[in-house]
This record gives C-alpha cells, structure tokens and sequence, in this order.
C-alpha cells in the first residue's frame, strides 16, 4: 500500500479526547490486573483452591491479562488512541518517527495518570486483601535471580514483545491481529518469566502499583528495562518502519500518527480489499 508523506491528522482540539482514553484503557488494564491477581492467588478466592500449581494461576492470569489487552485494542476507544497503554510503547513509536513529541508527552502522561487511578481504585475496594503476603499489592518486585536478573527479564520480554509488533504491523496478513500477537507474548512471560521480575513490561504500571503500595523496591528496574529494551527494539527491527502507531486501525476518521499508511487520503488513492477494511475497522 501506497505510504503517505503527509497524512490527514486529528485536530489539535481532539488531542485531550486521545489522552483522556489513553488515561481510561491504562486504568482498566492496571485495574484488571489487580482484580485478576486478587481472584487467582488470595487464600480466600475459589480460585486459589482450584489452580494449586503456581505455573496454572500465572497462566490464569497471564491469559486473563491477555485478554484484556486484545478487548482494549479492538475496542472503539482503542482504535482511536491507539491502545498503548505503555510509556514504552508510545516511546518506541516516537523514536520509529510515528509520534509527534507533544502527543509522546501527552500520551505518557496520560498512562501514568491512568495506571495510578487504576491502581488505587483496586486499593480502595480491597486494601486488606492486596496487602495480603500471596496478593502483595501485586508490585514487581526483583525475583529469583535479583536485580540483574529482573533487569535483564524486563528488557528481553519487551524487546520482543516490540520486535512482535513491528513484524505484525508489517504483514499485510497479520497486521489485523496485531493485539493476539502482541496478548500472547504478555501472557507468556506472565506465565513462564514473572517469577524472575513478576513481569511489569510497563513503567507506568509499575510506579502505580509501587505508589500504592508505598513498596519501591527494583522501581528504577521497571521505569528503565522496558524501556530500554523496545528502543533497541524499534532500532534493530523497524529499519522498514511501521503503517501506523495504531495496534488496530480505524479507517474511518483522521489520524493523530505522523505518516499513517491508513489516513483517509491513503484509502481514497489505494482502498484497500474487504478483508482489510474489517481487520482496520474501516467502513465501505
């Protein structure tokens, strides 16, 4: 498809609204992940006395997380911000020249507002139970093979997980199931790496869960590591670039992304086929 040098962008004055859901999304997926910790390992939850093998309840919540992360970006909110939901993520997608340096602040701004309101929402219905020593207010905390260990987890799952993105979003095939692919390497590392880092992969979510908590143990592990590792990510995979900083398309309005491959003038010059306007979430 036919790459556009100057797309149509979003009015500035919508800008806010872009911010707002970014705030929203973070705030449910930070939320999820307390609710979801609290249903899988909390002495008291049916749950725990069904999933006793510690491997399944991280595999519970891994897919649990997964799930919510491809609900997020299909949704109709999340195919107009973009669904990051991750200062790494938006991060990386400035470093690969999709995101202007306003919207980069904007948007990081808004997933740390988000996470902390998430997260404290979850406090404020069950602080005794997350205070609990099998819930620990769900922190990542350093693991099995302390800082260096943690550090190094952080940064190779986020390195892949950008890796992942960037080779889906370049695959006129995969390009609409970006999320599934992005949800299942979450949900891995949830499963199989958390016991070295308790897998943030999220600066935001991390410092909530730390301002929360008041635990700021490794913090400037998780402020750091992911992001870390989807730059080098962004600079060794995406020489080739990106269609958008979008995880799942919107072919029906403006876009806010710099060189959007899938702006309203993009579709007029080269309409895509049937299969890619419902996999973008355009119209006919």
């Amino acid at each position: 498809m036919q790459r556009v040098t100057e797309p149509v962008l979003s009015p500035p004055g919508s800008r806010w609204s872009l911010y707002a859901i970014e705030a929203v999304a973070t705030a449910v997926l930070v939320g999820a992940a307390g609710v979801y910790t609290l249903a899988v390992q909390h002495p008291a939850s049916p749950l725990r006395a069904v999933l006793t093998d510690p491997l399944a309840r991280r595999f519970a919540i891994g897919s649990a997380m997964g799930a919510t992360i491809t609900a997020i970006a299909y949704s109709p909110w999340g195919r107009r911000s973009g669904a990051h939901c991750n200062p790494a993520l938006t991060l990386a997608f400035f470093r690969l020249g999709k995101v202007t340096r306003g919207d980069a602040y904007g948007y990081v701004a808004a997933q740390f507002a988000g996470a902390l309101a998430g997260a404290a929402s979850v406090a404020a219905l069950w602080r005794t139970a997350l205070a609990h020593p099998a819930v620990h207010w769900y922190v990542t905390v350093p693991g099995t093979l302390g800082a260096a260990g943690a550090f190094a987890a952080e940064f190779a799952v986020t390195a892949a997980l950008l890796a992942t993105i960037v080779h889906a979003m370049r695959s006129a095939r995969g390009r609409g199931l970006t999320p599934v692919f992005a949800a299942t390497i979450v949900m891995l590392a949830i499963t199989l790496e958390s016991p070295l880092s308790g897998t943030g992969l999220n600066p935001a979510r991390s410092a909530a869960t730390a301002a929360v908590s008041g635990i700021w143990t490794g913090l400037w592990i998780y402020l750091t590591a992911p992001v870390c590792g989807m730059l080098l990510a962004a600079s060794a995979f995406a020489r080739g670039g990106v269609p958008c900083a979008k995880l799942v398309h919107d072919t029906g309005r403006p876009c806010q992304f710099l060189g959007c491959a899938f702006t309203l003038d993009a579709l007029r010059r080269e309409p895509p086929n049937g299969a890619a306007l419902l996999l973008h979430g355009g119209h006919s």
